[in-house]
């Protein structure tokens, strides 16, 4: 398979003859392949590959220490994921922690009594904290979806699967997403799969709350999932295709429902990759609007494999443009956990929140529809 980086040293070389028991990466599809001498392709090849190619060939980190030396300090785990994130085009987002947001959004759902916390989507500043995310009940055995509210009056939690679950024609509520619109801050989710085709939502949660609006769209698919929703001037618009771009516009409002219509769609575009996902919603930043895009892949056995990617929109030229790398958690989240939602997924860094200041970037993620985590970069990463 071809890399960035053509030119390996032998070391490189041989480290990579060895992957047969490990993974093979490539831009149009994931593979895994397994050892002709184990039948288990797991996370413990993966392990045993990077101490066979540490103990063979020790790296030095590139960081360089307050004296200029190389810095040591690096576990060799560590050094050996470097070389090979970098090689393959690929950001881990557990080696960046967002440890603010992380302590509280755990203190948040610790006082909750829910477990399988997953999908967190988010908008912070120095007055408003308002979290959503994904998880099951103590007691129970369903996945539901909450929304977190707090400002100077106190905090409270909406868990829409039970509190809307009537209103809306007792159907489940996913994907919830928190976006900004003009100066108000709403949440968007949908019903899932439905065989006669589901429905799209969005709710004002600040700086009141208000009841859910059905969004109509009659060149609509009948499975639709995540569509991106913004404000430009004093219209409101939603991003509901990525490659080729398509932008829908707000019609007409009523008690019930946003109508959208269609406003552009442009033709498909060799400079952003096939088949993108909408991800997060959309953050926008000295005049473009970012967010993090999804890219399904298949391995060996048609499970899903879901990485993700940072892309941009330019609203006035009309054009989508994309980072070089593609992100996950960690390689120990690439081959999935035990426990299973999704008989058709094998693993899923799954992103939901992104929120931008002036001087980073700060990112909230499902892993595996098991556990969440974020992580914050700086605003260089952006495309």
């Amino acid at each position: 398979m071809p890399l960035k980086n053509a030119s390996r040293s032998a070391s490189d070389k041989d480290f990579y003859s060895s992957r047969q028991s490990c993974l093979r990466l490539s831009f149009s599809r994931i593979k895994i392949f397994k050892s002709s001498n184990n039948c288990e392709c797991s996370r413990h090849a993966v392990n045993r590959t990077f101490k066979r190619r540490f103990q063979k060939y020790p790296l030095e980190s590139n960081r360089k220490n307050s004296t200029g030396a190389p810095d040591r300090s690096l576990s060799a785990k560590r050094q050996v994921t470097i070389s090979l994130t970098q090689l393959l085009g690929l950001q881990l987002c557990e080696s960046s922690p967002d440890l603010a947001l992380s302590e509280y959004f755990q203190k948040l759902t610790g006082s909750l009594n829910v477990h399988n916390i997953f999908n967190p989507s988010f908008y912070c500043d120095d007055y408003l904290k308002i979290f959503a995310f994904r998880a099951i009940p103590d007691g129970n055995d369903f996945l539901a979806s909450f929304v977190s509210i707090e400002d100077r009056h106190g905090q409270k939690t909406i868990n829409l699967s039970i509190d809307y679950y009537k209103q809306l024609g007792g159907v489940r509520l996913i994907d919830p997403k928190i976006c900004k619109i003009h100066d108000s801050i709403y949440i968007t989710f949908n019903t899932g799969h439905i065989n006669s085709g589901n429905d799209i939502y969005v709710m004002k949660l600040y700086p009141e709350l208000e009841q859910p609006k059905k969004i109509i769209f009659k060149q609509r698919n009948l499975q639709e999932r995540n569509w991106a929703f913004f404000s430009e001037g004093q219209e409101i618009f939603a991003l509901y295709s990525i490659n080729p771009l398509q932008i829908l516009k707000l019609k007409n409002v009523d008690e019930n429902s946003w109508e959208m219509e269609e406003y552009y769609e442009g033709k498909p575009s060799g400079k952003v990759p096939q088949e993108l996902s909408i991800g997060t919603q959309l953050c926008k930043h000295q005049g473009k609007y970012y967010f993090l895009a999804h890219k399904k892949f298949l391995e060996r056995f048609r499970k899903k494999i879901y990485l993700g990617k940072f892309c941009s929109l330019d609203f006035t030229n009309k054009t989508i443009s994309c980072g070089p790398d593609w992100f996950m958690h960690s390689f120990k989240s690439f081959f999935g956990s035990r426990l299973k939602h999704n008989s058709k997924l094998l693993s899923c860094t799954y992103f939901s929140g992104l929120q931008l200041s002036d001087n980073k970037v700060r990112v909230g993620y499902g892993i595996n529809d098991v556990a969440y985590g974020f992580s914050t970069f700086p605003l260089e990463i952006l495309p």
